[in-house]
């Protein structure tokens, strides 16, 4: 019963997410922004509203369900490690763990707030230190993340991801420079 009680509440933050996404996608399309101006890239607000959606719903779902965040990203023999062996560790796991999906949902919040800027060095100043955070996070978790035993075997799957995301920011800097080069 838990586990379907947990993988309905996971779905329905999923769906919340995808609904907020369309909502904001719908309300920035029918002002008639979508266009290329010489003030900024709609594609900049397109990348930047993604990566919000993704922060702000994994730190709703770090806040909120982290327990079955833990187990769906770890496994469970590796989640129930952990989660600490004593009441108070696993207290003080449990407010970290509500603390950094604050700070998630926070960065998300931040990073939709940055989509109207329509400036173009700022633009490309932003997806710069962009790729480098995302880089930077790669190889933290090949030179850290794998020397932990309980997690060894997940840092290739996480860096994998922040590759990902890197590279949808070079992606929009080979844009930039495509559009202010032709």
């Amino acid at each position: 019963m838990m586990k379907k009680l947990a993988c309905f509440k996971l779905e329905s933050g999923l769906v919340m997410s995808q609904i907020w996404f369309c909502c904001c996608y719908h309300c920035y399309c029918t002002t008639g922004f979508l266009e290329f101006g010489a003030m900024g890239s709609s594609c900049f607000f397109l990348i930047c509203v993604l990566h919000s959606a993704i922060a702000l719903t994994c730190g709703v779902l770090m806040v909120f369900y982290s327990k079955e965040i833990c187990v769906l990203g770890h496994g469970p023999k590796t989640a129930s490690k952990l989660q600490g062996s004593t009441p108070h560790d696993q207290l003080l796991i449990q407010t970290s763990d509500s603390f950094s999906g604050l700070l998630l949902f926070t960065i998300g919040f931040l990073v939709f707030m940055i989509a109207c800027v329509k400036d173009w060095e700022f633009q490309s100043f932003f997806a710069k230190g962009c790729v480098f955070l995302h880089i930077s996070m790669a190889v933290w978790r090949f030179y850290f993340g794998r020397k932990l035993e309980d997690l060894a075997h997940d840092w290739p799957r996480h860096a994998v991801g922040d590759i990902a995301l890197a590279t949808s920011w070079l992606f929009f800097l080979v844009y930039l420079w495509r559009e202010k080069y032709d």
